[in-house]
């Protein structure tokens, strides 16, 4: 049955499939529903239906561009992370749509003329940083396709013969000393244990959310950091050594969380949110682990009177820290958990190597801001403070 295509004005698309996969397609003008042009496309279907029945071989151009996307896509849920394959998914299916606009059905048809007005469209509605974004991904496409795709043009990527699009890169902002220091008196028991964690390990939002207590070694002052940053989605860990000051407050919030669950961090309350890509309704309950915390620095360094800075801006700060106080940026690197000194750069516009993680500690430690922490947590922790969330020990 053909389907009308909202996004290209109302057109109808006549597809056929064998078992369960699309062996043809075909657009046809827009009309009413039982009109002419439905009732062409009904006619196409069932022309094209009864080929493939009796054993004739149809014209499978648009199956063989269709066959491609969809290898590479479960290629990519396949070893890639999940927010790496969304976007790729993503790209190929804008790219799709707009082939299919313009009859494009094999990729012999997509020429460098194509692949640069594609790009240039999205340049001009969404930036070159997103037209970047988009050339990667489809180049990354098309040469996995000419490795793996049996019958796939023997031929230079015609996406590499777009030139990649001028950005202005702007700096992040990096907040002063002081107005980490406001913020930090802002806050009270399980938020300045993890304020102090960044700073000290400047591990990423996403890997202090998914510190459990199996990733904390009180005894040899060090913690397991987590992410997905290397090559195919791989997980890769490292050990972040830790200064006495964090230790003694993780061992505090251990004993003072009012919930005994496997994370470190943990929200507090129950409450519904809305998940922000697909609207859906979120219930969230006390003990779960932190995902976004969206508003929460916002928050702070409203109550601070600051300008705002997140998360973020806390691991660049601990990298400056570092760097202002060894000079180099093989300390900073050691501390971030990079790879490549050429990331490293992005926050320091410096190189290195590896360092002495005793000496990542003292830089941090011994700086404003890391002593700025330590006295927070230490009021927080102190026996005359009470913590609002150790009011008791529950159990889930």
């Amino acid at each position: 049955m053909p389907t009308r295509l909202k996004k290209k004005g109302g057109q109808w698309q006549a597809r056929v499939f064998a078992n369960g996969q699309q062996v043809a397609s075909k657009l046809f003008p827009p009309g009413r529903k039982n009109g002419p042009e439905w009732r062409a496309a009904k006619e196409w279907e069932e022309e094209v239906k009864a080929a493939v029945l009796a054993g004739v071989k149809v014209n499978s151009d648009s199956a063989n561009f269709a066959h491609w996307l969809k290898l590479y896509l479960d290629h990519a849920w396949r070893t890639m992370a999940e927010k790496t394959a969304k976007e790729k998914a993503a790209v190929l299916d804008d790219f799709a749509d707009y082939c299919l606009e313009r009859s494009i059905t094999t990729p012999d048809q997509i020429s460098p003329q194509v692949a640069h007005m594609f790009l240039t469209g999205v340049h001009d509605q969404r930036g070159g940083h997103v037209a970047n974004k988009y050339r990667k991904n489809l180049l990354a496409a098309w040469n996995w396709g000419a490795d793996m795709v049996e019958g796939f043009p023997d031929r230079l990527s015609p996406f590499l013969k777009v030139k990649p699009f001028r950005v202005a890169h702007s700096d992040r902002y990096v907040p002063p000393d002081k107005d980490v220091a406001a913020v930090l008196a802002q806050v009270g028991a399980q938020d300045a244990v993890m304020l102090l964690a960044y700073i000290q390990t400047g591990a990423r939002r996403g890997e202090l959310f998914r510190l459990t207590w199996n990733d904390v070694d009180l005894d040899n002052k060090r913690v397991r950091l987590t992410d997905r940053k290397g090559g195919g989605g791989a997980c890769r860990e490292r050990w972040q050594t830790i200064s006495e000051e964090l230790t003694a407050a993780l061992n505090w919030w251990k004993d003072a969380r009012p919930l005994d669950v496997p994370n470190v961090f943990m929200q507090t309350a129950h409450y519904v949110t809305k998940n922000p890509k697909t609207g859906e309704a979120i219930e969230v309950n006390p003990g779960d682990p932190f995902t976004l915390r969206r508003h929460f620095m916002t928050a702070i360094c409203k109550r601070a009177g600051v300008k705002p800075f997140g998360f973020h801006a806390l691991r660049h700060k601990a990298a400056e820290i570092v760097y202002l106080a060894g000079g180099k940026s093989n300390e900073a690197q050691a501390l971030l958990g990079h790879t490549q000194a050429s990331t490293t750069n992005r926050y320091l516009k410096s190189a290195g190597l590896y360092a002495d993680k005793t000496k990542v500690v003292n830089a941090i430690m011994g700086s404003s801001v890391g002593q700025a922490a330590a006295e927070r947590v230490q009021k927080v922790i102190a026996p005359e403070v009470a913590a609002p969330e150790a009011i008791c020990k529950q159990s889930l």
